[in-house]
């Protein structure tokens, strides 16, 4: 490494502190932006405010553009502290932990996507979790996939719907591995429907017919299942491969939709010369 001379790290220095200002500038910008909106919109209930596909949109775009030394992840969670504070702004909401099997890392993930100004605290239960959606449209729940009890215990006269999967970013090196899905009041703008979440009766070879339209199968309980499949998949065209395969599904609810997931693949770190050439 080359020596540098006080004069050339002073201007360095002077280059850092200038964007920091810029990036503190244009953080004010935009809250005075959000707080135009409030005056002329007002505060709203949470289905109002959620965006979850312009969410999504503004990831993928982050994703696409990012490059240099400073680790995605940290772009990404500075971004997840700035969506959830000025979300939390125009219309203010809590957040309720639901069981999981590591409470830990359950805690980590609603941090990392949510920040710290948004307050959470933990369910009694799952059970408990969806009582208190049902009575408070001021509240969202993050349920774990590996649970059974939420997912059995929403009604189809329920105003809840799940409207994102977490992490939005899945990468063999995120600082989160939890899994969990969020719920809230349903939405004033439907969210995109890249994948839509599913409970239904199911028998016979169910898991290698939704594997066929790259579907799959969450959680079981008894012959109930809870799926994730494509969004654009129709019951009737998943009965008839069904049928093809001996498969039977009954009594589909839908739970929600949520945007698909980026996934970074783990590169093979034994490839050949040959193939780094």
């Amino acid at each position: 490494m080359s020596a540098m001379g006080p004069g050339a790290l002073a201007e360095i220095r002077q280059r850092i502190d200038t964007i920091d200002a810029d990036i503190h500038r244009l953080l004010m910008e935009r809250s005075a932006v959000v707080d135009e909106l409030i005056h002329i919109k007002g505060t709203s209930a949470p289905a109002a405010a959620f965006r979850p596909d312009r969410e999504a949109h503004m990831i993928r775009a982050l994703v696409m553009r990012h490059h240099g030394i400073l680790p995605l992840a940290t772009v990404e969670h500075i971004w997840r502290e700035v969506i959830s504070t000025f979300t939390a702004m125009q219309a203010p909401f809590r957040i309720l932990i639901g069981e999981a099997p590591d409470r830990a890392a359950f805690q980590d993930l609603v941090r990392f996507q949510f920040g710290f100004s948004v307050p959470a605290e933990e369910a009694g239960s799952d059970d408990e979790a969806l009582k208190a959606l049902r009575a408070d449209e001021g509240l969202i729940a993050i349920f774990s996939p590996h649970s059974v009890s939420w997912w059995q215990g929403l009604r189809p006269e329920d105003d809840i719907q799940v409207f994102a999967r977490l992490p939005f970013i899945i990468a063999p090196e995120h600082p989160v591995q939890a899994e969990a899905y969020v719920a809230g009041p349903r939405l004033s703008v439907p969210p995109e429907a890249d994948i839509k979440l599913v409970r239904m009766r199911a028998k016979g070879a169910f898991a290698k017919t939704l594997a066929a339209f790259n579907g799959r199968v969450v959680a079981s309980s008894g012959d109930h299942i809870l799926v994730e499949m494509p969004g654009a998949l129709t019951q009737e065209e998943l009965s008839a491969e069904g049928d093809k395969r001996g498969a039977e599904f009954a009594e589909p609810v839908l739970i929600g939709s949520f945007a698909a997931p980026i996934h970074f693949v783990e590169t093979d770190a034994a490839e050949s010369e040959d193939e780094r050439v």
